[in-house]
């Protein structure tokens, strides 16, 4: 699942997609994972998934529409619009690519 979201980043737009990504992922792997060896606790790991989905959606999306990287700039800007201006800005940009979120809620 959450590698699915760098293969399409790699995808959409291999000139902006950055290699050390998929590092900073694996990093976090044994760091989130911990956790849940180490209580075994099912709460914990269903809590670590939601994040990683919501985290990986808001990325995978991102990417989707402005075909870059995730960054705080964008982020501003996107807790700074209006919901009219949001849904005519998804309607600009909507296109074949929104076809890869199904296999993404499929592998969740």
């Amino acid at each position: 699942m959450l590698l699915y979201v760098q293969f399409v980043a790699a995808f959409v737009n291999y000139e902006l997609f950055d290699i050390r990504e998929l590092a900073i992922l694996f990093a976090w792997f044994p760091i989130l994972s911990f956790p849940y060896f180490l209580t075994q606790n099912k709460f914990c790991y269903i809590l670590i998934v939601v994040v990683c989905f919501l985290e990986s959606f808001v990325n995978l999306v991102h990417w989707l529409f402005l075909k870059s990287p995730l960054s705080a700039t964008s982020l501003f800007v996107l807790a700074n619009t209006n919901y009219y201006e949001s849904i005519d800005f998804v309607q600009l940009k909507s296109g074949a690519y929104f076809l890869l979120l199904i296999p993404y809620f499929i592998l969740m």
